[in-house]
């Protein structure tokens, strides 16, 4: 097959949901920066969602805000809407919003539960289902679910997002094997330790960040955290032809966290 070199995501049009900051930015700019047009989601950072859309505008890139919180079946029904009407359909969808939760069981609400399971996996059967007629009625897509290296090994009090992140891999399998003879391609990318607004609030929770984040980066392997751009690559791959015979995967970028047992 010869190579293409121009823009590897040409012509198609990108959801990324939490695309605010961190880890969604990346994704957001280095798409549009491929050639796709991008629905830039995010529930309450208008102000980042803004500068996105304007730094992908500034480089001749389409983009456009589109406010909800994805926890809600009427507001992800509106953003992909919003999606497939300014831009003409939908292509690639990045399940990417997501909340990290601390909190020991006995203490730990039925609401706490039902909002951090709402955010991180209600959402991406809420987003697949409002997305998936789209893509059928273009011949096919790409689904990537954001995931967690806590789906593997996880951290005392972390029952509710580690649950979330587990339950999405079991989701992502079945859900490709029913997509794969709609052309729709399914995966999940799993995120080690990346320098992230998420990640840095996780890091200040343990004290000084001048003080923990040395601390914390010497128990990895390559003794730094990943860059958000670095993540953003990987998502290119599983969005752009060169991901075309994968389905039902985990991808793993996570720098050597799990093995290392440090996490």
């Amino acid at each position: 097959m010869p190579h293409n070199r121009g823009p590897r995501l040409e012509g198609k049009i990108a959801l990324v949901t939490g695309g605010s900051r961190g880890l969604g930015r990346a994704i957001c700019l280095l798409f549009a920066e491929e050639g796709a047009r991008v629905a830039v989601n995010y529930r309450n950072r208008q102000d980042e969602a803004d500068k996105v859309v304007q730094t992908i505008r500034d480089a001749a890139g389409e983009a456009f805000a589109v406010q909800g919180d994805v926890k809600h079946r009427v507001d992800v029904e509106r953003i992909v809407q919003a999606t497939v009407d300014g831009f003409g359909g939908l292509d690639i969808l990045v399940n990417n919003a997501g909340i990290a939760f601390y909190r020991p069981l006995l203490e730990h609400s039925e609401d706490d539960w039902d909002h951090v399971l709402g955010v991180n996996l209600k959402s991406i059967f809420l987003g697949c289902k409002a997305a998936i007629p789209h893509m059928q009625q273009r011949g096919g897509g790409v689904i990537i679910n954001v995931g967690s290296c806590h789906a593997f090994a996880t951290q005392p009090t972390c029952t509710s997002y580690a649950a979330s992140k587990a339950g999405m891999i079991g989701f992502n399998r079945s859900l490709a094997l029913e997509m794969a003879p709609h052309r729709i391609r399914v995966n999940v990318l799993v995120p080690g330790a990346f320098w992230t607004p998420m990640a840095e609030e996780a890091v200040a929770r343990l004290g000084k960040l001048e003080d923990v984040l040395p601390e914390v980066n010497a128990k990895l392997p390559f003794g730094r955290q990943g860059e958000p751009e670095e993540f953003a690559e990987a998502a290119l791959f599983l969005a752009a032809d060169s991901g075309s015979y994968t389905t039902g995967q985990v991808y793993i970028i996570d720098g050597g966290l799990l093995a290392s047992m440090h996490l």
